[in-house]
């Protein structure tokens, strides 16, 4: 365990990345010193986060308020940052991050940054870089805020001699639980799924808490422990390499053992060729297309390299049984 006298400031602190973070910190080095910028202190996510330790201190605010991420940066020697994808206006996003990053530039003690992006980000303006995906856009708009906000973090860290880490999370085993299994997943109540995905076609896995794990280890000053430093690193995050049959067969054993019941999940496959002809603009379906048209990459291998411990899809489930029981109504 390590000491620490680093205050580090997380955005969007309550969201699942966030407060992992936040929990991870505490982990590494119940010492430090958190501000923790939350839209409600009052909510109960926020509530929630003050139990984990006196040491947290929350900020109100939002990315739209320079006033208030100025005063939750202030003294602050470190910072994890995560934005996200406004519907109603694809600008906002980068708009948001310009604001974090001005705020954190006018703090002198600021030294290290970390970035929460999103699996595959890449400039899509670049030819071949994307296929079946047209600028204008919602998926455009995503690959070009995340490639964007790398490279303004990278810009300014150069600036101000931050060191900085990129991380680029896979699919979340989250979207097995409420609330994304609504929508993600919103039959798996009746013990079955629909999808457009192949049986053969695997994705890439991590637990939000392992965002969290690798975060903590880039915001701290401490030597690392012998471990692999992060800083100047872009990381995509994957545990696992499988596909939806794996996973629940996974999601099926871990039920089963919790209940003694049989659990079987049926996996409805779409035909895709039907699903190209109706472009019905539906999210969930434009989603898989565009993973099937373009496979997810990770190396596995490198991020076990850095020798932090990560969560298995298998011990996901069997650490989220009790949630995983509401959502199969056992």
């Amino acid at each position: 365990m390590l000491s620490s006298e680093d205050t580090v400031l997380i955005f969007g602190a309550t969201g699942n990345q966030g407060s992992a973070t936040i929990r991870g910190l505490l982990a590494l080095s119940p010492s430090t010193t958190i501000h923790a910028l939350v839209r409600d202190p009052d909510s109960p996510k926020s509530k929630n986060l003050q139990t984990l330790s006196p040491n947290i201190r929350l900020f109100p605010g939002d990315f739209d308020s320079p006033a208030s991420l100025s005063a939750a940066a202030a003294n602050t020697t470190a910072a994890f940052i995560n934005v996200s994808m406004v519907f109603s206006d694809f600008t906002i996003e980068q708009k948001h991050m310009q604001n974090i990053l001005t705020a954190l530039a006018a703090v002198p003690t600021m030294k290290r940054v970390v970035y929460a992006s999103g699996a595959g980000a890449k400039d899509p303006s670049v030819p071949g870089a994307l296929k079946n995906v047209s600028p204008g856009t919602f998926r455009y708009a995503w690959f070009e805020n995340k490639f964007n906000n790398e490279m303004a973090l990278q810009r300014e860290a150069e600036k101000h001699g931050w060191d900085w880490t990129v991380l680029q999370p896979a699919v979340f085993l989250t979207n097995w639980l409420p609330p994304l299994v609504g929508f993600v997943w919103p039959q798996l109540g009746e013990h079955r799924i629909a999808t457009l995905f192949p049986r053969d076609f695997r994705h890439y896995w991590v637990d939000p808490d392992d965002t969290g794990k690798f975060a903590a280890r880039a915001l701290l000053r401490e030597d690392n422990g012998g471990l692999r430093a992060l800083w100047g690193q872009t990381l995509e995050l994957a545990n696992e390499y499988l596909t939806l049959g794996e996973v629940l067969a996974r999601l099926e054993e871990v039920a089963k053992g919790k209940t003694g019941k049989d659990v079987s999940i049926v996996m409805d496959i779409k035909p895709l060729d039907e699903a190209r002809k109706k472009k019905d603009n539906d999210v969930k379906v434009d989603s898989e297309l565009f993973q099937i048209d373009n496979p997810p990459t990770a190396d596995i291998e490198r991020v076990r390299s850095f020798g932090i411990e990560l969560q298995t899809v298998k011990g996901f489930f069997e650490r989220e049984q009790e949630r995983l029981r509401e959502v199969l109504k056992l």
